[in-house]
């Protein structure tokens, strides 16, 4: 019963920790998004929105192929200011990794 309630507050405090760290995470990268070129940063905030490669040319009346190279020049500029593990992190959670 201790060993049972020991673990449940490690969780706990496990799941907190987390939480804070993902907060700060999603903080600094947004942050980094903000401070992209304006098309690369309109691309990417489409992305985050969901929207496919095809969505965000009709939208923004640009080929597929420009929208690619958008998003790889921000994901470039991004993994240089903020590291590769945490911009895979954030991508692979948003579920639009290149």
């Amino acid at each position: 019963q201790l060993t049972d309630n020991l673990y449940a507050q490690y969780y706990e405090q496990t799941l907190e920790d987390d939480s804070v760290q993902k907060e700060e995470i999603y903080r600094e990268l947004y942050i980094a998004i903000d401070k992209l070129p304006g098309r690369e940063r309109e691309v990417l905030l489409l992305a985050l929105e969901g929207k496919s490669n095809q969505e965000i040319a009709e939208q923004l009346e640009l080929s597929v192929l420009t929208i690619k190279t958008h998003k790889k020049n921000a994901y470039n500029r991004l993994r240089e200011r903020l590291g590769s593990f945490i911009l895979l992190l954030f991508l692979h959670e948003k579920n639009i990794l290149p």
